[in-house]
C-alpha cells in the first residue's frame, strides 16, 4: 500500500511523507519529497484507494529544512500531479515555534485517523 518495497513496511500505509535536510538542502528535499508523494499517489490509485467522494486525491508532505517546517500537498489532477506549498510554519528555534509545530503534527495525526485511515 505504500511505495516502499521492504516486506515489513509494504502493507503498512504511510500517512505523511517527511523529508529533513540541512539548511542548504531545500531544493533536493523538495525533489525527494515530490518523488515520494507522486509514488504514494500512484500506489493508492493502483490499489483503487483514496477519496471515496470523487474529490481529487491530495496527500500532505512535510519538509523540514534546518529549523524551518513546511507543509506541501501532492494533488492528483487526473492528467498530472501538482505539489503546492500550503503552509510555511514557524520554526523550532523558539519555544512558541515548537508549540505551533506540535499543533501542526497533531492536526496531521488527526487527519491521518479521520480522513486517511477510512480509505483502507
Amino acid at each position: 500500500i505504500n511505495h516502499i518495497d521492504e516486506d515489513i513496511l509494504r502493507c503498512r500505509p504511510i500517512t505523511v511523507s517527511i523529508e529533513s535536510k540541512a539548511i542548504d538542502g531545500e531544493v533536493n528535499g523538495r525533489t525527494q519529497l515530490g518523488i515520494r508523494g507522486a509514488a504514494h499517489i500512484m500506489k493508492l490509485k493502483a490499489a483503487r484507494l483514496g477519496q471515496p467522494d470523487g474529490n481529487p486525491l491530495a496527500l500532505p508532505l512535510l519538509l523540514v529544512v534546518g529549523s524551518q517546517w513546511k507543509v506541501y500537498f501532492m494533488i492528483d489532477r487526473g492528467d498530472h500531479l501538482d505539489m503546492i506549498l500550503a503552509i510555511e510554519t514557524d520554526n523550532t528555534s523558539s519555544l512558541p515555534g515548537c508549540y505551533k509545530i506540535l499543533a501542526l503534527v497533531r492536526e496531521l495525526g488527526r487527519w491521518s485517523l479521520e480522513v486517511y485511515r477510512p480509505w483502507f
